[in-house]
C-alpha cells in the first residue's frame, strides 16, 4: 500500500490507483486559484462531511475522469476543512444570495441549488457533475465519464430521466398547465452550465409565486420539468449505448453494505447507496420507518389542492 498526498492529507493507494491518484493529486495542486477560468467539466461531491472516505471518492472520481473535483459542503451548521480541495458551501446566505426560496428542508430537497452555488464560483466551467458521497462506480469508471464527455450537447443527464404520472410522491409539486411532470434520479446528475442558468431563473421566478411556494418541487422533479419545459436537451444514462444502472444497483429503496463492497473489473456500473457504519444503519433504520408509512389525510389532501391551483396555472 502506497501513500499519496491529496490537499492537505495523505491517503493509502493501491498500487493500481497509484498512479492515477498522483496524476490527479498534482491536476488538483495546479489548479488552485485558475479553477474560477477552467474551460471544462466539474465534478461537485456531495456532501454534508469531509473525512477520510470522501476525500478517497473524490480521488478516485478524479482519477477516473480527469476533472477538477470540488467538495460541494452543506455547511448550514458550521464549516468543513477541506485541507485544500476546492469547496463549494452551501449556506443560508449563499442561497439567499442568489435569489433562492429556501423551505426548511432545502439542504436534502433542493439539491440542485448546488448547481447553481458552483455556477456562481466557477463561471467558465462548461459542464457540472453532482454526484452523492454514497455512490460508487464500479468496473471501468473511466469508460462512463468518457462516454458521457463525448456527448457534451446535451444539457441533462442522469438515470430514471422520465415522464412520471400522480403516482409519484413528487409530481403533484410541478403540475402546471403547459408542462408535462418529469422526473430523474439525483444521486449522479450532469448539467451543462447553460441548463444551471436556465434552472435558476426558473427556481427565482417560481420563488416569486406564493402558490408555487405551496409545494416546493424536490430536485428531482423540478430540474427534469424545467429541463424539458425550456426545450433543453436531455438523456438517460442508459440511452448512451450501454445499461450503466438497474433498479437493483441504483436505488432509493435498498441499501448495498459498503464493507462488502467491491466494485469489480469489467464494464462501469452505477451504485447507490453504498453506505458502511452508522451511516449504513440510518439508513436501514428510515427504510423500515418509512416502509408502508400512511400519510395523513390532510396533508393528501393539501398537495391534491396545491397541484389543481398550480395545474390551472403556466409553469
Amino acid at each position: 500500500m502506497m501513500m499519496v498526498r491529496f490537499g492537505e492529507v495523505w491517503l493509502p493507494a493501491a498500487p493500481g490507483q497509484a498512479k492515477a491518484w498522483t496524476a490527479f493529486a498534482a491536476m488538483q495542486q495546479n489548479v488552485g486559484a485558475d479553477a474560477h477560468s477552467l474551460e471544462l467539466p466539474m465534478i461537485l461531491l456531495r456532501t454534508t462531511r469531509i473525512d477520510t472516505g470522501t476525500r478517497q471518492l473524490a480521488a478516485d472520481l478524479g482519477a477516473a475522469s480527469g476533472d477538477t473535483v470540488a467538495m460541494l459542503v452543506d455547511e448550514r451548521r458550521g464549516l468543513q476543512d477541506a485541507g485544500g480541495l476546492p469547496k463549494v458551501s452551501v449556506t443560508d446566505e449563499a442561497c439567499e444570495g442568489l435569489g433562492l426560496y429556501r423551505p426548511a428542508d432545502y439542504g436534502w430537497r433542493c439539491g440542485d441549488y448546488g448547481f447553481y452555488l458552483a455556477r456562481r464560483q466557477y463561471p467558465a466551467a462548461t459542464h457540472f457533475w453532482m454526484i452523492d458521497y454514497d455512490v460508487r462506480i464500479g468496473g471501468d469508471a473511466p469508460a462512463f465519464f468518457a462516454t458521457c464527455a463525448a456527448r457534451p450537447e446535451l444539457d441533462l443527464l442522469a438515470a430514471h430521466v422520465r415522464a412520471t404520472g400522480r403516482d409519484w410522491w413528487w409530481c403533484a409539486s410541478v403540475a402546471s398547465a403547459d408542462a408535462e411532470p418529469r422526473r430523474c434520479f439525483f444521486p449522479v446528475v450532469r448539467l451543462s452550465a447553460r441548463a444551471a442558468d436556465v434552472l435558476l431563473a426558473k427556481r427565482r421566478e417560481h420563488g416569486r409565486r406564493p402558490l408555487r411556494r405551496l409545494l416546493w418541487p424536490n430536485d428531482e422533479a423540478f430540474v427534469a420539468t424545467a429541463v424539458e419545459a425550456a426545450g433543453l436537451s436531455f438523456a438517460d444514462f442508459n440511452a448512451l449505448g450501454q445499461t450503466f444502472y438497474d433498479d437493483t444497483t441504483f436505488t432509493y429503496t435498498e441499501v448495498i453494505d459498503g464493507d462488502g463492497f467491491a466494485g469489480g473489473e469489467g464494464p462501469p456500473r452505477l451504485y447507490h447507496p453504498v453506505l458502511s457504519g452508522e451511516d449504513l444503519a440510518r439508513k436501514r433504520r428510515k427504510l423500515v420507518e418509512d416502509h408502508g408509512k400512511p400519510t395523513p389525510r390532510w396533508e393528501r389532501a393539501y398537495r391534491r389542492a396545491a397541484a389543481a391551483v398550480n395545474g390551472a396555472t403556466r409553469w
